[in-house]
């Protein structure tokens, strides 16, 4: 049972490519929600329409008037809202490997563990900045995500505080920073289950 929040602007070209493969994930209970950050174009309209023909779909948008980091708000907004403990947050272009990931993930992610490091290949492998966020994180310093998205527990984000002060991080590097640690923190190590991106 786990919850995917995807954060995303002005992003419906993606999204329209994305969506229907999360939306055929087999053999495992999920939701979707899109957070969206007061999008220009027609994502909602576009999201509205999928809504009607897809129960375990939603959206919900932040406020226009926010003056926080909207990025890090949709987060928040995501994982506050989110039906299960356990979340994926990724961005629009992050697409599954195949129909089984996420019966796969919730299979193996361990719930001692609340966060899950998850490789996002860009093209046909790992930059050398995520070769080295890897290396860095199986030996139990992680400082940065490995790539756009990230897995995280409900509830120890909560316990946590949610995100630190001002920090000029980027959100998910922000998560993994601050709050990983070699006890709390699983990697997906193996290519076939790593994600990919629909941008090069």
């Amino acid at each position: 049972m786990i919850s995917l929040v995807i954060i995303a602007f002005n992003q419906q070209e993606q999204l329209a490519k994305s969506l229907p493969m999360w939306l055929a994930q087999e053999d495992a209970a999920f939701e979707i929600c899109v957070v969206d950050k007061n999008s220009e174009d027609d994502t909602i309209h576009m999201l509205e329409d999928m809504e009607e023909r897809h129960s375990n779909l939603r959206h919900v948008a932040i406020p226009r008037t926010a003056r926080i980091d909207k990025d890090r708000l949709a987060v928040m907004l995501g994982i506050r809202g989110a039906v299960w403990n356990r979340i994926i947050i990724l961005r629009p272009h992050v697409i599954p490997p195949a129909t089984g990931w996420l019966r796969h993930i919730a299979d193996t992610w361990n719930t001692q563990r609340p966060i899950l490091l998850i490789p996002v290949i860009q093209g046909r492998k790992l930059t050398f900045r995520q070769r080295y966020a890897l290396f860095m994180a199986k030996h139990g310093r992680a400082r940065w995500a490995l790539g756009h998205a990230i897995g995280y527990s409900k509830d120890f984000f909560m316990n946590s505080g949610g995100f630190p002060g001002k920090t000029n991080l980027s959100t998910f590097n922000a998560l993994v920073r601050y709050f990983s640690k070699p006890n709390n923190t699983q990697i997906i190590k193996d290519a076939k289950h790593t994600l990919h991106s629909l941008v090069s």
